[in-house]
């Protein structure tokens, strides 16, 4: 059932140091923000469980601050390089830096105010943990703080909430009569039920954005720490049923003591599993992201849905999920165009159809076909193509695909997208089709009149292959490689596609063709 493979780990032995100081750190401000808060909530301690608590609070605002200074130097080093004198300006001209210097100015503000109402400090202490947002692949992902957002920010201040409190759980538990410890004990459990409602649901929306589905699950470094990480979040549920549910009513018995210390040493496990999950989500920011990383498929087969959306088994490969890198561009199909015949034309005179994934069309080419146990249908191209060749061999695949289906019935595959292509606009910017998106397009190929003015349509003049001037429409794709791919995805030749108009809608993707005009 396995293939023997699995996701790929980039990991050196600068950024493996990075996640264990940012594991640090994240854990040391957790426990600062829940020993304030758990006081702050908890005014009617005893006077030895306050005494300890505070000596918590004050070894976390220790290790928090050399747990800090070790992070930020080790993010300096992955951000410039070993240059001692660029700490400062990473600081001072990067958005890490100035949000890590807002963290540690609100931690030392929290212990300054110590002797203030317990709320205040309490609350400082959640903004520094707040503040862990922005360094989370959500806040680079969004241009402005939307739902992704939203939900890490709820999820990090859950997290430091409901973790951060463990130990001053234990220490109040300890040192506090049975009775006194059991209430304090309820009062928690209702509100770790909230912080535990909180960190599921913004999970599944930060899963949802961030994973890539189930090949990003089970096919990428990013999705196996996800798996762990929520393995320990079974764990932490596990340790707080049984305290809750199996441990807490022995202290109602006439010999409370050994409950006490069993209740103890479970909470003492519940926080190692949740220091644990603390590291997991420092190693998580150190990873690509599973929606952006490409998929290393480690089944022998993979689920399709066939008519009807009924699931069954294919055969697959490692990567079978993989992705062009540089998408479906002209530029990849022109280059393409010209490899096929090069590495191909000796068995295959022109492309044939294949509904093989992309991922599954790159494994052969890396690899072959087999045709037996001993023989091969296709040699395999590893040593002879790189990624990208292959990708681009590929992408004329797919497009002549196209171009064969249009030339016999007049119409596209539903959805195709348009090849991606550059143009010049007015004011010398130079404009992806990709972000085109707020219009339809419409390619004009020179060779006859321009199509009359429309403000609702983005016009793209596409002039002769080796024309030293062009003029007209809303921009100009002067590269050849924009009339190569056309033409093949389109059916035509070079000369038969001179003077049509090729329709892209607003999502990117190819309408239709109008007949070309003299």
């Amino acid at each position: 059932m396995l293939n023997g493979w699995g996701p790929i780990w980039e990991l050196d032995a600068l950024h493996i140091a990075l996640a264990v100081a940012r594991a640090g750190w994240l854990a040391a401000v957790f426990s600062v923000t829940g020993a304030l808060l758990f006081h702050a909530l908890e005014p009617g301690l005893p006077p030895a469980a306050v005494a300890q608590l505070q000596r918590l609070t004050r070894a976390s605002f220790i290790v928090s601050g050399a747990g800090w200074l070790a992070w930020v130097c080790l993010q300096s080093l992955a951000l410039t390089g070993p240059e001692a004198d660029k700490l400062l300006p990473v600081l001072w001209q990067t958005s890490f830096g100035r949000a890590a210097a807002l963290q540690l100015a609100l931690l030392v503000i929290a212990k300054l105010t110590a002797r203030l109402p317990r709320p205040i400090p309490a609350a400082l202490a959640l903004a520094a943990s707040a503040l862990q947002v922005s360094h989370l692949h959500g806040w680079a992902m969004e241009a402005a703080p939307g739902l992704l957002t939203f939900a890490a920010l709820l999820h990090v201040l859950a997290a430091a909430a409901w973790l951060g409190s463990l130990l001053p759980l234990r220490i109040s538990v300890r040192y506090s009569p049975p009775a006194h410890a059991a209430a304090i004990l309820r009062r928690y459990s209702r509100r770790a039920a909230w912080l535990v409602a909180v960190l599921a649901g913004t999970a599944v929306i930060q899963g949802n954005e961030l994973l890539g589905g189930l090949p990003g699950i089970v096919g990428t470094a990013y999705g196996w720490i996800v798996l762990a990480k929520l393995l320990l979040f079974a764990a932490l549920l596990g340790y707080a049923a049984q305290n809750r549910w199996r441990l807490l009513p022995l202290l109602a018995r006439p010999e409370p003591l050994d409950g006490q210390r069993r209740l103890n040493r479970s909470i003492m496990q519940e926080t190692y599993a949740g220091f644990a999950a603390v590291c997991a989500a420092a190693l998580l920011s150190c990873l690509q992201p599973g929606m952006h990383a490409q998929p290393v498929w480690p089944f022998a087969v993979r689920p399709v849905l066939a008519d009807g959306w009924r699931p069954h088994l294919v055969p697959a490969y490692p990567t079978s999920f993989y992705t062009s890198p540089a998408g479906f561009t002209a530029a990849a199909i022109a280059e393409g165009a010209e490899l096929f015949p090069e590495q191909c034309g000796g068995c295959h005179a022109t492309p044939g159809r294949s509904g093989a994934s992309d991922g599954a069309l790159f494994w052969w080419l890396a690899q072959g076909i087999p045709a037996t146990a001993t023989a091969k249908a296709m040699p395999g191209f590893a040593a002879t193509l790189t990624d990208d060749e292959r990708w681009q061999i590929i992408g004329y695949l797919r497009a002549s695909d196209a171009g064969r289906r249009r030339a016999a019935t007049g119409a596209w595959p539903p959805g195709l997208a348009a090849p991606g292509l550059d143009a010049d606009c007015a004011g010398g910017r130079s404009v992806a089709l990709h972000e085109m998106r707020d219009r339809p397009v419409r390619l004009v190929f020179a060779g006859g009149a321009l199509p009359p003015a429309d403000a609702s349509v983005l016009t793209v003049l596409v002039p002769r292959p080796g024309a030293t001037e062009a003029s007209g429409g809303d921009c100009i794709a002067s590269d050849p490689s924009v009339t190569a791919a056309y033409a093949i995805v389109t059916g035509q030749t070079a000369e038969q596609l001179a003077g049509s108009v090729v329709l892209i809608d607003a999502a990117g993707r190819l309408r239709g063709m109008l007949p070309r005009t003299p």
